[in-house]
C-alpha cells in the first residue's frame, strides 16, 4: 500500500497559484513561485500582499530609495572640486530628481497596491473581485 504524499511548498513566496474559480470551487496549480505582489498563506496558497510592510521591508525600500541619492551626492562632491553654490544647487536638484523618480515609479507601475498600503488607503473591499490590488480600473470608472 503506497501513500501519495504531496510535498509541501517551501518558503514565503513558493505556493500554489489559483488557476480557475467557478463560484465556490477553486482549482489550484502545482507548487511554484508566486506572482509578483503575492506571498503564501498558512495553507501555502498564493494570496495578494495586503498588510503593511514589516521592518525589513521598510529597510529594503529605504535602502533602494537612498542608494541613487547617495551616489548622486558622492559624484557631485567628487567632480565639483571646490565648494561652490552650484554644488549646493546640484545637491538640491539631485534630491528633487530622486524623490520624483520614486513617486513616478510607484504611480506608473501597473499594480500600485504598495502605494495604497504606504498611504494607508484601505478601500479594497469596495473594489470588484480581482481588481483589489490594481487602481487603474477604479480610476477609469470614476472618470
Amino acid at each position: 500500500m503506497a501513500v501519495d504524499i504531496q510535498p509541501a511548498c517551501l518558503g514565503l513566496y513558493c505556493g500554489k497559484t489559483l488557476l480557475f474559480k467557478n463560484g465556490s470551487t477553486e482549482i489550484y496549480g502545482e507548487c511554484g513561485v508566486c506572482p509578483r505582489g503575492q506571498r503564501t498563506n498558512a495553507q501555502k496558497y498564493c494570496q495578494p500582499c495586503t498588510e503593511s510592510p514589516e521592518l525589513y521591508d521598510w529597510l529594503y525600500l529605504g535602502f533602494m530609495a537612498m542608494l541613487p541619492l547617495v551616489l548622486h551626492w558622492f559624484f557631485i562632491e567628487w567632480y565639483s572640486g571646490k565648494k561652490s553654490s552650484s554644488a549646493l544647487f546640484q545637491h538640491i536638484t539631485a534630491l528633487f530628481e530622486c524623490s520624483m523618480a520614486a513617486i513616478i515609479t510607484l504611480l506608473l507601475h501597473h499594480c500600485i497596491y504598495l502605494l495604497r498600503v504606504l498611504l494607508g488607503i484601505n478601500d479594497a473591499a469596495s473594489a470588484a473581485p480581482g481588481e483589489e490590488d490594481c487602481l487603474w480600473a477604479g480610476e477609469v470608472r470614476s472618470i
